[in-house]
């Protein structure tokens, strides 16, 4: 990728040029979201709805195991971005194969560790008896392909942070369609049920992984990936744990607030867990949408701020933030007056159909709120304050959501009053990131200072 194709994240009009960086990421969520989605809808149509809620009952695990290491995979692109910016090719070089050696050793302590440990991990989410040993299959192979899946995790945040966003979609689509081909025939064709689908996930992801490493091991710049240079360096593992371990935990904190509804869920049967996974799967394509936004100006930020241009970060921010709440309004809408069709391409059973009806007819018209907790907290990350959106997930998406199923679902214990704690913790968070953006010091100066909005102001 040629240098000025970077450098146009801090230069030129900001709305098209964020535009152009946003839009791959945009498009590489939506299609990641599409296969998962197409998988499911092979399993739900050619199984049964047990398959398919055994598949659901996995997710909020594999997200919680996860959520550490794709946090150190956020702390490394942030390294890369402000290296990138700054024109510190020596950085650039240590940052690379830092973060592809880590992504091997982590990866290879957490397959270990998952394999052995999906069992006990279903059952004390309470899985229900009838999905529990398809749970336990999908879980485990799904931890036998981490290290492809942070592979491309990682190698995808390093060549975004540097301005390329296109290849991660095309190294996507290329898995995609492998995925959905795959899933076809192992589940469809040669009825290998679960098995089948996460078969077809894991050589994906190997495909994906293999043409990451491939693509920078051509790099003409200073990113490129030689294997003889593999190794850890220890400034740059310190960098990015400082940025990557919080943002890690507020993903595990995310994820253990998804895990501990999704127990809830679970009380209520194997109907209300598929009707639940089916209603996620249409709902998460609004949230992969608000979280490309956050993904995008997280590297806008790091960028702008290792080139020294704090104001252009605040300009950048107001555009992905209008970006962000028009998208999930138009999104939202079209979701809102189509939920009943969407819900029944994953299936025809009237109780599914129901609690998916119930869980997401709260999402659509609230997303925004989301979406703006995701901007700001992209912002302050990519200015190296990664602690901060990490201690207001703790309180808002993980200390209220707790407290609200703990407290008010045993006192009114249906579908509606456990998903109305979703919009109710995006609007906290949304509230708790905009006041510390607008007056907490988070923003470095090109000569090295912290400051707030205001006192930028004041020096321009």
């Amino acid at each position: 990728m040629s240098r000025s194709v970077a450098t146009g994240i801090t230069e030129g009009v900001i709305w098209r040029q964020i535009l152009r960086y946003a839009t791959p990421i945009l498009l590489t969520s939506l299609l990641q979201q599409f296969h998962d989605t197409v998988n499911l809808l092979i399993v739900g149509r050619y199984a049964d709805h047990t398959a398919m809620a055994a598949i659901g009952s996995t997710a909020a695990i594999s997200y919680l195991t996860v959520g550490l290491l794709f946090g150190l995979g956020t702390g490394a692109s942030v390294i890369m971005a402000q290296s990138y910016g700054a024109r510190d090719p020596e950085r650039v070089h240590r940052t690379v194969h830092t973060t592809l050696t880590l992504a091997l050793i982590c990866g290879s302590l957490l397959m270990l560790a998952g394999i052995a440990l999906a069992p006990t991990l279903l059952r004390l989410m309470s899985t229900p008896s009838d999905v529990l040993d398809d749970a336990i299959l999908y879980q485990r192979v799904y931890f036998a392909g981490v290290i492809p899946l942070l592979i491309y995790n990682y190698g995808s945040s390093l060549l975004r942070a540097v301005g390329d966003s296109r290849r991660p979609l095309y190294f996507l689509a290329i898995s995609a369609v492998t995925n959905i081909l795959l899933s076809w025939t192992f589940v469809a064709v040669c009825g290998w049920g679960v098995l089948g689908a996460a078969l077809a996930t894991a050589l994906a992801q190997l495909l994906a992984a293999c043409l990451t490493i491939f693509s920078l091991m051509h790099a003409n710049d200073s990113y490129r990936l030689s294997l003889s240079d593999l190794g850890l360096d220890r400034e740059i593992v310190r960098q990015s744990l400082a940025v990557g371990v919080p943002s890690g935990l507020q993903t595990m904190l995310m994820s253990l607030s998804n895990a501990f509804i999704q127990s809830r869920i679970n009380h209520f049967g194997s109907a209300a867990v598929a009707g639940a996974t089916a209603s996620n799967r249409i709902d998460s394509f609004l949230f992969v949408l608000m979280n490309a936004f956050g993904l995008a100006v997280t590297t806008f930020t790091g960028q702008n701020i290792g080139a020294g241009k704090p104001e252009r970060v605040r300009r950048g921010t107001l555009v992905v933030l209008a970006m962000s709440i028009t998208t999930s309004h138009v999104v939202g809408l079209l979701i809102g007056c189509n939920m009943q069709r969407l819900l029944g391409l994953f299936s025809s059973d009237p109780e599914v159909l129901e609690c998916g009806l119930t869980m997401l007819s709260y999402y659509p018209t609230l997303y925004w709120l989301f979406g703006i907790g995701e901007v700001f907290s992209g912002v302050i990350r990519g200015s190296g304050r990664a602690h901060v959106p990490m201690l207001a997930t703790l309180v808002s998406m993980t200390a209220f959501r707790f407290a609200w199923n703990l407290i008010v679902l045993p006192m009114m214990p249906n579908l509606d009053v456990l998903s109305a704690s979703y919009p109710l913790s995006w609007a906290l968070m949304a509230g708790a990131m905009a006041l510390y953006y607008g007056f907490g010091r988070w923003l470095r100066t090109a000569d090295g200072r912290l400051v707030n909005l205001k006192e930028l102001k004041e020096t321009i």
